[in-house]
């Protein structure tokens, strides 16, 4: 999927929590959004070592300014992200509620492991309960 496919994916899908969405239009989604949120995560870090903080205690102007935009993207991409993932379990045949489970103190890290196994699974080649196949 081209990187103009992921826009326009994301943008017509925003709010669709119904319907399918196949393995290869998921894992480049799902690998920006996590590499997205991981650089917002670890700009303070970065700031600390590499731009010179140090011993200094506390976190710096900047890196307190990217941690803030990195939580209001997190907020706003929270929607598309488990709508993309609720697409995808779909389209391996599982409900969504599945992603409810993962809440579950310990018994959630079972439902965890095997929701993100589910993810990376081949979809139905055929129709199933939440509609027919996609088409990439």
């Amino acid at each position: 999927m081209t990187l103009t496919g992921m826009f326009w994916d994301f943008r017509l899908n925003y709010f669709n929590f119904s319907g399918r969405t196949s393995k290869q239009a998921f894992v480049p989604q799902f690998a920006a959004y996590v590499l997205g949120f991981a650089l917002f995560a670890a700009f303070p870090i970065f700031d600390r070592i590499v731009l010179g903080q140090g011993e200094a205690v506390g976190i710096s102007d900047l890196a307190m300014f990217v941690s803030l935009i990195g939580l209001a993207l997190s907020i706003a991409l929270a929607c598309p992200l488990y709508a993309l993932l609720f697409r995808r379990l779909h389209d391996v045949g599982e409900s969504a509620i599945i992603l409810l489970y993962c809440c579950i103190p310990i018994a959630g890290f079972y439902f965890l492991f095997r929701t993100f196994v589910l993810l990376f699974k081949q979809g139905d080649h055929t129709s199933n309960d939440y509609g027919a196949p996609p088409e990439t």
